[in-house]
């Protein structure tokens, strides 16, 4: 399956699976998790290739926009498996904690430095306490990973 890349206001589709995620989520494709949390549904890709492509048995989104999560219901690829959770990452409370969490708020190709910069601290101190032990948080526009201390 290919996806559409949103890019300067025109869709570019990603046709070489792999290589979009040995560049942009390496640490995912490099690690074993059975939960997972995802702020960010963009396409879905994401949470799409993490149950077709992993053991993961818990896989929750938090997507603000409800545009975009009626855009991926009506495209119809996520496995009913997954839940999306339509909440801002921002004030979202988990109601458990997970094995990786990933910050996928913000993207290439568009100037929001100024939001990374700002929300970036505040979401990992948030995030990390509902890291289970060997747990990590991981930020794919950067790579940052944060273990839990």
């Amino acid at each position: 399956m290919s996806f559409p890349n949103y890019y300067e206001g025109r869709v570019v589709w990603i046709d070489n699976e792999e290589n979009f995620w040995v560049r942009y989520s390496s640490y995912m494709v490099s690690s074993s998790f059975d939960s997972i949390l995802i702020a960010g549904l963009g396409i879905g890709a994401m949470p799409y290739w993490v149950n077709a492509n992993t053991t993961c048995s818990i896989i929750d989104v938090v997507e603000f926009n409800e545009d975009v999560i009626s855009a991926c219901n009506d495209i119809g690829h996520l496995d009913s498996s997954i839940n999306v959770i339509q909440d801002d990452i921002l004030t979202y409370i988990p109601s458990r904690n997970y094995d990786l969490i990933v910050l996928d708020t913000w993207w290439d190709g568009v100037p929001c430095q100024d939001e990374i910069d700002t929300e970036k601290p505040q979401l990992i101190t948030k995030y990390r306490e509902y890291l289970n032990e060997d747990g990590a948080l991981f930020i794919p526009i950067d790579g940052t990973v944060v273990e839990k201390e």
